[in-house]
């Protein structure tokens, strides 16, 4: 049986209205970012694996990551099964937002790493297998510093695939665009 606070929260309109609301800001937010990024590419010079689309694509959106909805930007990227390029955003209903370098097979082989450029910049390693993983606890990644640098390294370099992540507060959504360009420069520029 729903408790009262619960059918009490189900009755009330006003409750999903405000979801789909944010729903649709918080797609807007990654179109315009999409965008923004489609816009560097053009007029900038950046260190990106070959057969990139241009194009921004899809935003992906759910409603159950661990019992929170998200929404998902992979722009650039090239998504295979065994080789994957993605400059990923994710804003993940009360949690977090983050920006990830996404690298598996071949493309991770070939992609030059500015490992130096990120380190004690707030970057860390996850250590999931799943490298699609969106979950950031503190077991499950290895901050990018001077002190766990060999470490990294070798993680990185014996993985399949990896994922180098930022995340930030939800508060800081405001300045989701202009973090987000500075992880996109940190990672290709």
């Amino acid at each position: 049986m729903l408790s009262t606070k619960s059918l009490d929260f189900l009755s009330n309109k006003e409750n999903f209205e405000l979801k789909n609301q944010i729903d649709k800001e918080v797609g807007q937010l990654l179109h315009e970012f999409q965008n923004k990024l489609a816009n560097l590419l053009n007029h900038e010079s950046f260190s990106l694996p070959t057969k990139l689309s241009k194009q921004p694509g899809k935003i992906n959106k759910g409603n159950n990551h661990k019992g929170f909805p998200f929404q998902v930007s992979d722009f650039p990227a090239v998504l295979g099964e065994t080789d994957a390029f993605s400059f990923r955003a994710v804003v993940w209903y009360g949690n977090f937002f983050s920006f990830s370098l996404i690298l598996k097979g071949q493309i991770k082989n070939r992609f030059q790493l500015p490992f130096i450029k990120l380190l004690d910049k707030g970057f860390s390693l996850s250590l999931n297998e799943n490298i699609w993983e969106t979950t950031s606890t503190s077991v499950m990644n290895l901050p990018i510093n001077n002190k766990n640098q060999d470490k990294a390294k070798s993680l990185i370099s014996e993985s399949e695939g990896i994922r180098i992540f930022k995340t930030y507060s939800l508060n800081q959504i405001h300045d989701f665009e202009r973090l987000g360009v500075e992880c996109f420069r940190e990672f290709f520029a």
